[in-house]
């Protein structure tokens, strides 16, 4: 049975309009992927290794990245500074991706290796930080101590006492008060530094001399003997002198000094 050309037509049309029909159904049913938002972050770097003197600064310097969409202001502290050491604050602020931190270190600052963390820390962000190898180093003595006697050597005899002058020079700029050490001294043979210090004992000087009472006990063995003395004071080097004595006998039995 043949159909009228209208009828065909018709037909053709309807079949487009299904066919369309299910081709823009397929496409509506397909997904479209969403990418996840970026998590804000920093990371921090620091100088690796660092030497720093006693009385001197040092600077670590620091660098910033920003990820993520964070733009703010981050504080950077230091953490683990050995005693006598201090940092300076430091703010890197949303225009800047650096900054300096300064290490300020006293005159008794101690003397060691350590390890610091620099640590980065911003609102809505993890910290993040940075390890600096610190050398913390001795200043170099500038001031200086020597000491001299008069007599330079000494003769005493069985069960005498007798007086040692000592002379302090200080140079360098070095004002500061000297520890004189007696050292090595043998049974029976006693130093009293200053009229009123304790036998083989140390004393500290305030002035440019002072007294050293040499006593020899009536049973100390005759012969010779070195005595160490030393001069010492803070930041300078210390002087050590031998001071040779001979013990002698008492003249015709009796004791008496030189």
């Amino acid at each position: 049975m043949k159909f009228p050309s209208h009828a065909r037509t018709l037909a053709a049309i309807a079949t487009a309009a299904i066919l369309g029909s299910c081709s823009s159904g397929s496409k509506d049913s397909g997904t479209t992927p969403t990418t996840p938002n970026p998590t804000p972050a920093i990371a921090v770097g620091a100088t690796a290794t660092l030497d720093l003197t006693q009385g001197a600064t040092a600077s670590i310097n620091v660098t910033l990245t920003r990820s993520g969409g964070f733009t703010g202001d981050v504080a950077v502290t230091v953490e683990g500074l050995p005693a006598g050491v201090t940092a300076s604050a430091l703010t890197i602020t949303a225009a800047n991706t650096s900054g300096t931190i300064t290490l300020t270190a006293a005159g008794t600052a101690t003397v060691a290796a350590s390890t610091l963390t620099v640590r980065g820390s911003g609102t809505g962000v993890t910290s993040s930080t940075a390890a600096v190898a610190l050398n913390v180093r001795a200043a170099a003595a500038t001031g200086a101590v020597s000491v001299t006697f008069s007599p330079t050597s000494l003769t005493i005899i069985q069960g005498a006492t007798v007086n040692v002058t000592a002379t302090i020079t200080r140079t360098g700029g070095f004002t500061g008060p000297v520890t004189l050490t007696v050292s090595g001294a043998p049974a029976g043979l006693t130093v009293a530094i200053t009229q009123n210090a304790s036998s083989n004992q140390t004393a500290t000087v305030t002035t440019n001399s002072a007294t050293l009472a040499f006593t020899a006990s009536s049973g100390l063995a005759i012969g010779a003997y070195n005595i160490g003395i030393a001069a010492s004071g803070t930041g300078v080097t210390t002087n050590s002198v031998t001071f040779a004595t001979t013990v002698n006998p008492p003249v015709g039995g009796t004791a008496n000094s030189t």
